[in-house]
């Protein structure tokens, strides 16, 4: 099967994996669809997670806004909500059609014809930051949290402890990689196109990493800025999830989860549903809250999956309000999707 074909059929079977793994969850019986009705109960709840989703998705969407800027790419911020609007709605309700990073590629190169190649290296370096904050808040919950976990009696908890470990490491990984990117981007001159002792199949991806190092090596206030918006975003999604629980479970403690071990464990779970292996982290997302918020010391095995349920209902409502913006973009869509084949 060719990368295209491949491509092609990759959204509808990460549909048909979320929804097994949905369907698993639903009947173990770890979501309580009645405690979905706390948006009919109280609509104020409802607007409100709204309202927060288009915010940090507007975050988001200015964090790409810099890492073009730094690269001399001025888009106005109208041009680049409506893409970041419109990814989403291709992401979520479009899966094998083009991508939603793909498709703000091909819009900037399209109206930046000489900055073609500046512009994908943008999209790619606003996705690796994104993650790589996520990672690095789930490192910082760790840290305010880990020592304590010795307290919990739960099987899951040693993974919790090693996932914590690694994501500690990643991070400090990553600081280390901002803070000498410059030194790297010299060092990766000066190999020019020589890749000694590295095989054939690696030159090429070591190339694209090489090309985006050099491009962003002196642009690490533009890199630290980014990763500030990031944390930022998933902080509010966080607050998000952490409002829906309370208005569904009542107030905190719930069991014995208390504030520091709610931010870990919504961080830990929001790591597994970055992973690309369901839109939205449907099924993903509803597994790995009910694991990670039970091993944390919830009483209700309903509550992590109907809490990440409730928040995906809210990010689907707001992802599909990206139509607008695909009805009134048919042409350059079509563009798109006849470029990206």
């Amino acid at each position: 099967m060719s990368a295209a074909r491949f491509k092609k059929f990759l959204g509808p079977l990460k549909w048909v994996f979320a929804l097994a793994l949905l369907y698993f969850v639903l009947r173990s019986g770890k979501i309580d669809f009645g405690q979905l009705r706390v948006f009919v109960k109280s609509p104020t709840v409802g607007l409100f997670c709204c309202a927060l989703t288009f915010f940090w998705y507007g975050i988001c969407f200015l964090r790409w806004k810099i890492l073009l800027k730094s690269q001399q790419i001025i888009v106005p911020f109208r041009t680049v909500f409506h893409l970041g609007m419109l990814g989403q709605f291709f992401q979520t309700f479009m899966p094998g059609t083009v991508g939603a990073d793909l498709a703000k590629a091909l819009y900037i190169g399209k109206r930046y014809p000489a900055q073609k190649l500046k512009a994908i290296f943008s999209v790619v370096v606003d996705r690796g930051v994104g993650l790589y904050a996520i990672l690095l808040l789930g490192a910082l919950a760790f840290t305010m949290v880990g020592s304590h976990l010795s307290e919990v009696k739960h099987p899951l908890v040693h993974v919790i402890r090693s996932l914590g470990y690694l994501l500690t490491a990643v991070s400090l990984t990553g600081m280390i990689f901002v803070l000498f990117m410059p030194l790297l981007g010299t060092l990766l001159r000066s190999l020019g196109r020589r890749w000694p002792g590295f095989p054939s199949q690696l030159r090429r991806p070591l190339r694209l990493v090489k090309q985006v190092v050099e491009q962003y090596s002196n642009k690490t206030p533009a890199i630290a800025a980014s990763i500030g918006l990031s944390l930022v975003t998933h902080s509010l999604a966080i607050l998000m999830l952490y409002v829906i629980a309370v208005k569904m479970f009542g107030p905190m403690p719930w069991g014995t989860l208390d504030l520091p071990r709610f931010v870990l464990a919504a961080s830990l779970g929001l790591v597994v549903m970055a992973l690309p292996i369901s839109p939205n982290g449907l099924g993903v997302g509803q597994a790995a809250f009910a694991s990670i918020f039970t091993a944390l010391g919830v009483g209700n095995a309903s509550f992590g999956a109907s809490i990440v349920t409730a928040f995906q209902l809210v990010t689907l409502l707001v992802n599909l309000s990206g139509f607008v913006f695909f009805a009134t973009h048919k042409q350059e869509v079509a563009e798109f999707e006849s470029q990206a084949r």
